[in-house]
């Protein structure tokens, strides 16, 4: 450790103990903060030159306590023969220590205790957090700072971890904003740190290094021996520990941090030489990307952070209101949108000023004069003095942004800060306020980077499909084809002799957005806090929630707007008539809504399943006339022809990028596909687009406004008199009629259970060749979020999982950089657990790992000691207790319980209560139960994602191993990884793995014929208020009539057999209002193939068996529909699917049959599924009588009115 010497400037010496290597030296002057921030601060600095920010908050707050920690050197320092050395220590920094020597120590520690961490390597740092709950903090911190101490770099851990980062470039190759990043690194100066290749991939980490004979292992203790010294690291701590305990953890731990008196690396050269400037570098997107950008390359004006040149400039540039460039660019049709600001505030040293535009078609052949319409521009920046007004409207709302800002979360503000804190000329009193307030208005300075933007000084970047580029060279690392050529003569000449701005361009003008009013009504801060919203109005045309602040006490508050419809996802055509809608409504609104976002106002649209969601928030004095303003729009906004035009083109070049979007979007595409009924796919969505026109959308528009029922929630710093002017507005301005919503018409999006014991694959090969990746989401559904205590069980679960989950599959067995687990609830309360993995490797073998994971997963907890245990659901409960952070937070988990009709706001205190009685037993139960493969209940849907080298597999759904060790890495009888097969697979009992993604088909479900159209089923249905087959007979009567023309029943129906109850104290809810994929019960022992009691038989006349068939349709529940639009499937008799995906030879006839009968409809079929093993099919016309169905029936339907 290192001895004190004399203080620094504005320090004072402090002393631990006697031990003069435990002194600190403590900042003397106060930091400033922010009026909400009652927070404590000290910040130190240890003899061997580490900084540290201790933050002290109160216990309430500080459930969690965190950590971070910046160490000044990121790939700048990359030796030039290993390019992304310096990512790759950060990666193993995470896998042992000499004094915690097990690789996942740190993650099994922080997982056991509520916690999580992260890291990201930059051009000139690396950043390493943490956060944990609070009492856990100090052997969270010990393990923390190990890092920094003793790193291991076990070789057999680096081998592994190589390929982590490898597949984490690989998932990057075809994104174009890693790829033009790379490419303008590597037109820079060669010599340059500026032209390094950041990430690292096997190529740069391996096997150019063994053909040089370098040893990569001895590099990376090198590489951290060398850089990472205690005078580059800068550390920021939370906690709710007094500041001197907290003082006291960091001076031990880190105070050993060796201090190697690195200097604070900066770099005066630019990465540009003057014959790399006045070029255009044009570049083939990967995706659908279309952009312009300008970059000019500037000196570092980052130490001017007190009149903060570069933001100023951006806001003048990247303006967007009356007079602006922006305006000037998309009244000419040229672009969509446009940006502006510096790019690089990592580096010291030098930046770049970027303007970025997005293409129109148009533009893309109008580029030269979109850049002489920016210099157009610079030249009314360069002609009229800095416009004083603006700069303290600036200043205005950057004081009062800071001074009544939310406290930011714990590790979030660790992160920052601590990334913060390296900058040497930022002032430590103002290490809080940053670079977030405007101080002084310094014309000259701002000036001085303004002189920067200029003819001489830039070159132009243009990005874009179809380009068809002439002899293009090729970037070495992404594969990105370019070419790069002198800017035209004709062009420079232009530019040059631009002598006064364009006469359309002006300043910004007055802002009518700015809050007048701050005040805050009367809080009582240590008074009850309401639990949710309360219900001011209800009827069936329109329902007002109003929650007063009493938590923050800041001039704040949002709301939420959802704008119901009828017509909002009733097919394809109206699901993207209604995009386009909100688009071309939000594009007409552009420059009044970036001049409420200048004044700290966020408005946010997007569609849902049944409407229009809004979301305006920030301060609340303008919040309603800034939603008066937006429905107004709303109302009376007309489609213009040429915006019209290109909001579709956009529109489709969106849903055309899906085939670009990484093999885990497509395999989430297709479980959301799969599960949700009406959500249409990118490809429907992309045919619809094409063919709406702007009559089509008028008409839409007319209709949209004629029948509406909003949904307001008014939150923060506003009373019940405000919130009920809000509602009167909104009514008076959307002019919604008086007809109410029927209950169908009020349904929130439905979805479809998985059939009990169920195990469902969908494969499918990605559309782009050049993905590499292939991606799995494996499914498990557990059941309803209503049942609270089947909750809790599956929170508890997934909190546990993550870890040994990750550390199993991706530290351990190295299948790719992607691996996680999480609980998904989709639209209806259904609740699945998702395993998550991107890889090379084949989907098939990645279910089989998964699948062995699960499975052994149970034994694992079922020995776990019980302390463990208790702090696993210790550390959960602790954070179901957190209260919210800040108004947005709170807002949005009420505003959540509102949007799924469940109301349940103190949805997190139920859970806490339902965790503290869960027992280890009646975990192990639920485990075997849900999410054992040996279990006959475990449920589950998978999406393969293959990439075009993969061969796809089918047929094939994996079978778990059981007797597979996990420490291997391998699942016994399975090929090497990789190679797109596996030898021992089987279709699995309930496997259907067609690629026509039809659910349904499982085993039990059709072993019977039907001959019954189903149009009269639906009446039947329709007619009965019987549920739960309470009354059979009074169903009876009501088929009585159709029974002996259609039904033929089969001798005898057979129930299907039930399991004995289980024993093992797992809790009674986990066995009630189940879904079919979630029901039933299961012996606690190891054999599930005890003795079943005997078959019971039911009626077997042809009126009693289809009342037994249609009483028991509604107690099991429909769970889907099935499109059948040609009717060709009324007459042909259900049986089971053939095995295989295309029928073999000595198939069953009718298998054959009712297979291409499926193959040959152009909708992707859903089934219904019924007791005693029958189905209904539904055409497009029977499927609408079936939304039509009583309030009665609906609850079955798995639909939730909400009027």
């Amino acid at each position: 450790m290192t001895a004190p010497t004399a203080p620094p400037p504005g320090f004072k010496l402090e002393h631990l103990t006697a031990d003069p290597a435990l002194s600190y030296y403590v900042y003397q002057t106060p930091l400033e903060q922010s009026f909400s921030d009652d927070r404590e601060y000290r910040l130190i600095r240890l003899p061997n030159q580490l900084e540290a920010l201790i933050i002290r908050a109160k216990p309430d707050e500080a459930i969690k306590s965190s950590a971070a920690l910046t160490v000044q050197v990121g790939d700048f320092a990359d030796p030039k023969d290993l390019p992304g050395l310096a990512h790759f220590c950060e990666h193993l920094l995470f896998m042992g220590t000499e004094k915690y020597p097990k690789e996942n120590e740190y993650s099994e520690y922080l997982s056991n205790n509520g916690g999580n961490s992260n890291a990201y390597t930059d051009m000139n740092h690396t950043n390493y957090h943490f956060t944990v709950n609070s009492e856990y903090f100090e052997g969270a911190l010990d393990r923390f700072a190990q890092f920094f101490l003793a790193p291991l770099f076990n070789q057999d851990c680096t081998d592994r971890e190589l390929k982590a980062v490898d597949s984490e470039h690989k998932k990057n190759l075809q994104r174009d904003v890693w790829r033009q990043n790379q490419l303008l690194r590597s037109l820079t100066d060669p010599d340059h740190p500026m032209c390094n290749f950041g990430t690292g991939d096997i190529k740069t980490l391996k096997e150019i290094p063994e053909r040089k004979g370098i040893d990569v292992r001895a590099e990376l203790l090198k590489f951290h021996q060398t850089y990472y010294s205690a005078n580059l690291m800068r550390l920021a701590v939370f906690g709710r520990d007094s500041l001197d305990q907290l003082t006291e953890w960091v001076v031990t731990k880190f105070s050993g941090v060796v201090n190697k008196d690195r200097p604070c690396p900066h770099y005066d050269t630019l990465p540009w030489k003057p014959e790399h400037l006045q070029r255009v570098v044009r570049s083939e997107a990967a995706q659908t990307s279309r952009s312009l950008t300008l970059t000019f390359p500037i000196k570092d004006f980052k130490p001017q952070y007190y009149c903060n040149p570069g933001y100023f400039a951006a806001c003048l540039v990247g303006h967007e209101g009356h007079g602006s460039l922006m305006l000037y660019l998309k009244q000419r049709g040229w672009i969509t949108n446009l940006s502006a600001g510096c790019s690089y505030s990592d580096v010291f040293g030098f930046d770049f000023f970027n303007i970025d535009v997005q293409l129109s078609p148009e533009g893309l052949r109008h580029t030269e004069e979109i850049v002489a319409a920016t210099f157009e521009y610079l030249r009314l920046l360069h002609d009229n003095p800095i416009p004083e007004d603006f700069f303290e409207r600036m200043r205005h709302m950057s004081q009062i942004e800071f001074r009544y800002s939310s406290k930011p979360d714990g590790d979030k503000y660790v992160t920052h800060l601590s990334s913060e804190m390296r900058f040497p000329w930022l002032l430590p009193e103002h290490l809080l306020s940053g670079t977030n307030l405007l101080r002084e208005y310094r014309p000259d300075e701002i000036r001085d980077l303004l002189s920067y933007l200029n003819p001489d000084n830039f070159f132009v970047f243009i990005l874009a499909k179809g380009l068809n580029l002439v002899n293009p060279q090729v970037e070495e690392h992404y594969g990105v084809h370019y070419t790069v050529e002198p800017v035209s003569a004709k062009l420079l000449a232009r530019l040059k002799a631009i002598d006064r701005p364009n006469p359309a361009f002006h300043l910004p003008l007055p802002n009518d957005f700015i809050p007048q009013n701050l005040a805050v009504d009367k809080l009582n801060p240590d008074g009850p806090k309401q639990i949710g919203a309360h219900l001011l109005r209800a009827d069936g045309r329109s329902r007002l929630w109003h929650k007063k602040d009493d938590r923050f006490g800041l001039p704040r508050g949002s709301i939420n707007v959802v704008i119901h419809s009828p017509l909002a996802n009733v097919s394809p055509y109206h699901a993207v008539r209604l995009d386009l809608l909100l688009t071309l409504w939000f594009d007409a609104m552009n420059e009044e809504l970036y001049s409420a976002g200048e004044a700290g106002i966020g408005v946010g649209g997007n569609t849902t399943p049944d409407g229009i969601s809004l979301r305006i928030a920030g301060f609340n004095d303008k919040l309603p006339y800034t939603l008066e303003y937006v429905l107004t729009q709303l109302r009376d906004f007309t489609v213009a022809s040429d915006r019209f035009e290109l909001m579709k083109e956009n529109l489709v070049r969106r849903y055309e990028q899906f085939e670009f979007s990484s093999a885990l979007s497509h395999a989430s595409g297709h479980m959301d596909y799969l599960t949700l009924v009406n959500l249409w796919r990118p490809e429907e969505r992309l045919a619809a687009t094409r063919v709406i026109t702007i009559e089509d959308l008028t008409v839409f528009h007319r209709e949209f406004l004629r029948r509406l029922c909003p949904e307001i929630l008014v939150f923060g710093n506003f009373t019940e008199e405000q919130a009920l002017a809000v509602n009167t507005m909104t009514h008076a301005v959307l002019r919604a009629p008086g007809d109410p919503f029927t209950e169908t018409e009020g349904a929130t999006s439905r979805s479809i259970i998985l059939p009990h014991g169920a195990r469902l694959i969908r494969q499918d090969t990605h559309p782009n060749p050049k993905e590499q990746n292939a991606g799995i989401i494996l499914a498990c559904q557990i059941g309803m979020e209503q049942n609270f205590e089947l909750r809790a069980h599956l929170k508890l679960a997934s909190d546990m999982i993550f870890e040994p989950f990750f550390d199993q599959l991706r530290t351990k067995e190295a299948l790719g950089y992607i691996v996680r687990s999480d609980v998904r609830t989709i639209c209806s309360g259904l609740m699945f657990l998702d395993f998550v993995i991107q890889s090379e490797q084949s989907p098939v073998y990645l279910e089989a790992r998964i699948l062995t994971f699960l499975h052994n997963y149970v034994r694992q907890v079922e020995a776990m000691p019980a302390e463990k245990f208790e702090k696993h659901r210790d550390a959960l409960i602790k954070e179901m207790s957190e209260p919210p952070r800040s108004i947005g937070q709170e807002a949005g988990q009420i505003f959540a319980r509102i949007r799924d009709s469940t109301w349940e706001f103190d949805l997190r205190a139920r859970d806490s209560a339902n965790l503290q009685r869960l027992t280890q037993a009646s975990l192990v139960a639920f485990l075997r139960k849900f999410l054992d493969p040996a279990s006959q209940h475990f449920t589950k849907l998978s999406t393969h994602v293959f990439p075009a080298k993969h061969t796809m597999l089918p047929t094939s759904n994996p079978e778990y191993y059981h007797q597979t060790a996990e420490t291997d890495g391998t699942a016994n009888g399975t090929t090497q990884p990789g190679s797109g097969t596996v030898a021992r697979t089987t279709t699995s009992p309930g496997c259907c793995p067609y690629t026509l993604s039809f659910l349904g088909f499982h085993a039990y479900l059709v072993h019977h014929h039907t001959r019954v159209p189903p149009q009269d089923l639906i009446a039947a249905l329709r007619a009965t208020p019987v549920r739960d087959g309470e009354d059979v007979d009074a169903m009876k009567a009501l088929v009585e009539p159709l029974v002996n023309k259609y039904y033929e029943v089969p001798a005898p129906l057979e129930d299907k057999p039930k399991n004995p109850t289980e024993t093992d104290g797992a809790t009674t809810a986990m066995d009630t209002d189940q879904p079919d994929g979630a029901s039933g019960s299961e012996s606690d022992g190891e054999d599930e193939t005890a003795a079943k009691p005997a078959a019971k038989k039911v009626p077997t006349g042809r009126a009693e068996g289809i009342a037994k068939v249609l009483a028991d349709m509604v107690s099991e529940k429909v769970i889907g529909s099935f499109f059948d639009p040609q009717g060709i499937l009324t007459t042909s008799p259900l049986i089971p699917p053939p095995a295989h995906d295309v029928p073999t030879d000595g198939a069953d006839a009718r298998a054959s049959a009712i297979y291409e009968t499926f193959s040959r409809l152009p909708y992707e079929p859903y089934v219904v599924p019924m007791a005693d093993n029958n189905a209904l099919i539904l055409d497009p016309q029977q499927f609408k009588s079936c939304l039509n169905l009583t309030s009665s029936v609906l609850p079955y339907l798995n639909f939730k009115p909400k009027y």
